[in-house]
């Protein structure tokens, strides 16, 4: 089967649903428009049909009194008709315009106040880019469908017709389209509006190095979090990371069954946490963060985005699936293209500095530096005073990589709330503390 071939089904089909839902929604609303403008018909009809009756009934009297028509014997003289006649029927026609006045005014208020029927509001939704909001049916599918442009300009021409004696006539400008820069600047003005803490070094952050021949930023340096982090041009402390919202997964039982789950994009850094950061291969210790959920990665921006970055967040919406093709992969990024699947863009905000943390880790990259060690061979510098002639015993990252969860943006995290004496062991521990359960992988 042709790959390309089986997109371009894929979108056509979602085309035809998106011109079919919008079809539908512009027949219910113009049947609601034209079953309100019928009933209101029919009220102002028969008000006016019982005008006329009693205009006829008044002007016949009228001529009776004034005509010179001889009255029967029983009937009263003309004084009385006139006195009486005339100030009832101008009463009674004063009351129906005053009434006639106050029921125009309550339905143009009515009108105004009252909400978008459900009919408008599904023709907003599917008039909508986002296919995920699309409100289609597969009894409807297959309907032959009017063109969408002519049937929308027939809905707002009953709908200025049915209103225009009512309501004002409103001139709404249509926003013009937003394009990817202007969305990341509006991203990048978010975070700059955040404040930021107390107590940030203001020099420059010095880089943890680790010698080698075993060392966690080499380790580490294939990391694909440079991709998919950004940091705020205005304040550099804040930033935010790409994350996809669902990932495909492989049935462990049947090979050839495969599911797609929502992923907790947030996850443990909804709580204050100590992160590090990656870049040129080298680790910075960045501060206590917090994260929150900004608005997603919309279409345009997914074209935007860097080949790299694409490919890096398509493979991590694949890693849990068996036997992954180039197919596989193009239909991936056709369902992103579409909006089908989504980006979530999670901010980062950095809410504190752990001074004793960051000195701590320094003076151990810099003493390991000096003797070519991750760690002392027996745990404490004092155990280690009296065994000189043990052999040096290094860090073995494979072993600590096999127990710590690594996220697809690489940064090193521990937790928020360490004290001096949990960094010392940090610091002085090396791979065992990095090893424990409470620490996580991250970029």
């Amino acid at each position: 089967q042709d790959p390309s071939l089986a997109a371009e089904t894929v979108l056509a089909v979602q085309k035809q649903r998106v011109h079919t839902a919008e079809a539908l929604a512009a027949r219910d609303a113009v049947v609601q428009h034209l079953s309100v403008a019928c009933r209101s018909l029919k009220e102002k009809n028969a008000i006016i049909e019982v005008l006329r009756l009693e205009k006829e009934d008044l002007q016949r009297k009228l001529d009776m009194a004034g005509g010179g028509v001889t009255p029967h014997p029983t009937m009263e003289s003309d004084e009385d008709v006139d006195e009486r006649v005339t100030p009832l029927g101008s009463q009674r026609v004063h009351n129906i315009t005053q009434d006639l006045g106050n029921e125009i005014k309550m339905m143009r208020e009515r009108c105004l106040g009252e909400d978008n029927p459900h009919a408008l509001r599904a023709l907003h939704e599917a008039r909508s880019n986002n296919p995920s909001r699309m409100a289609s049916s597969p009894g409807t599918a297959g309907r032959n469908t009017p063109e969408p442009l002519r049937l929308n300009h027939l809905t707002e021409v009953l709908t200025l017709t049915i209103c225009s004696s009512l309501t004002p006539v409103q001139v709404v400008t249509t926003p013009q389209p937003v394009g990817a820069e202007d969305l990341i600047k509006s991203r990048n003005a978010v975070l700059a509006s955040l404040p930021l803490p107390t107590g940030i070094p203001a020099d420059s952050l010095r880089p943890i190095l680790i010698p080698a021949p075993f060392t966690l930023h080499e380790f580490l340096s294939n990391a694909s979090g440079q991709l998919t982090t950004s940091w705020c041009p205005e304040r550099e402390e804040h930033g935010y990371f790409l994350a996809p919202l669902f990932k495909c997964s492989t049935n462990p039982r049947v090979a050839t069954a495969h599911r797609w789950s929502s992923v907790d994009v947030v996850g443990r850094m909804s709580k204050p946490t100590e992160c590090f950061y990656n870049k040129d291969g080298k680790w910075y210790y960045a501060g206590i963060y917090k994260a929150f959920r900004l608005d997603d990665l919309t279409t345009r921006e997914w074209e935007h985005l860097s080949p790299e970055t694409a490919q890096a967040l398509i493979k991590e919406t694949l890693a849990g699936r068996k036997n992954t093709s180039p197919q596989n992969i193009y239909e991936t990024t056709q369902l992103f293209s579409a909006g089908a699947l989504k980006i979530a863009c999670v901010g980062l905000q950095c809410i504190g500095f752990n001074n004793a943390l960051y000195r701590t880790v320094l003076e151990q990259a810099g003493k390991c530096a000096q003797s070519g060690r991750w760690r002392d061979p027996f745990g404490t510098p004092a155990a280690n005073a009296n065994a000189t002639s043990a052999a040096p015993v290094p860090w073995d990252p494979n072993a600590v990589a096999a127990t710590m969860g690594f996220a697809p943006f690489s940064a090193l995290v521990a937790p928020a709330d360490a004290s001096e004496e949990q960094a010392l062991a940090l610091a002085g521990n090396g791979g065992d503390a990095l090893a424990a359960s409470d620490t996580l992988g991250f970029s």
